[in-house]
């Protein structure tokens, strides 16, 4: 029926995608009705704030336009119907994410006349790169400012010096970790940046995902100790948002099938990584229902 396929999709909006690597500003292409289907190729992607999505007509009678069919948005569209060889493009830089803020920087997109009877939907993921600063030795004083911080899985940590003699390590003082260290003590003005990533958390595994983080020389006798508290969606937890609720069901529903080819990367809803989004996804939702340890 229609109206649960819009039901889903809508409220399917809040779907976190995977993130990319970061990078220069690039451009993405989608073919629209790649042979005659009535399809998007690829149908989601994942982007970085300031890129480009270009959209080349494949065949005849397809527009783009934001939003779901039945409740489309203001942020684009491509015009009336167009014949195949029509290109269109949008820039997702910082200004447009501004004017057209969506959860999750998730923006969906159909076809006007193939969205509602052929769900001809896409999804566009902008990941925006988030960077928490520390002060290392604010003024003189042997702390880090703040000196606890709770950040989200892929998010930057920047520490920059105001006073010289410190160093960064992972770790307490007397049992340092090889997660990272900025090197020997240096002076005011130096910075140095890590990205918590899934990469890097896999690399350096810690319990409840807390890097505690030492001055080498003033860790042991001033306690001049920080830590870094990395926030990782469970498994069943598919829109990212650490709680796994009826979003992260309705998500899986949508999702249903094999997922599109290329497989790796996996896609939206499955949690297992199998390239299919099916029962086994479900149960995973089920299983961890409410908020991620």
């Amino acid at each position: 029926m229609q109206w649960d396929r819009i039901l889903i999709a809508s409220v399917a909006s809040v779907i976190a995608a995977s993130t990319s690597s970061a990078g220069m500003a690039d451009t993405v292409d989608v073919i629209v009705g790649p042979g005659g289907a009535l399809v998007f190729q690829p149908a989601s992607i994942s982007i970085q704030t300031g890129d480009t999505v270009r959209w080349t007509w494949d065949s005849d009678g397809h527009n783009v336009g934001s939003g779901l069919p039945g409740a489309p948005t203001p942020a684009f569209l491509s015009g009336p119907p167009a014949p195949a060889g029509t290109t269109f493009e949008v820039v997702f830089d910082q200004a447009f994410l501004d004017a057209n803020p969506e959860p999750g920087n998730l923006y969906y997109y159909h076809c006007h006349p193939h969205g509602l009877d052929f769900n001809m939907i896409g999804s566009i993921s902008v990941q925006t790169t988030v960077t928490h600063d520390v002060i290392v030795g604010p003024a003189g004083v042997l702390v880090f400012d703040p000196a606890a911080i709770t950040i989200n899985l892929g998010a930057t940590v920047r520490w920059t010096w105001d006073s010289e003699g410190h160093n960064v390590g992972s770790g307490l003082p007397g049992a340092p970790t090889p997660a990272f260290l900025s090197g020997p003590p240096a002076p005011a003005g130096t910075t140095f940046e890590v990205v918590f990533d899934q990469a890097f958390v896999d690399a350096n595994p810690v319990a409840n995902n807390l890097y505690d983080y030492h001055c080498h020389p003033h860790g042991l006798d001033f306690d001049m100790i920080g830590s870094v508290q990395v926030l990782v969606p469970c498994a069943g937890d598919v829109t990212g948002d650490l709680t796994v609720d009826i979003y992260d069901f309705l998500a899986v529903l949508y999702s249903w099938g094999p997922c599109p080819d290329p497989c790796p990367p996996t896609c939206v809803g499955d949690t297992n990584n199998d390239c299919n989004v099916g029962i086994n996804d479900f149960l995973t939702v089920l299983a961890q229902w409410g908020p991620c340890p």
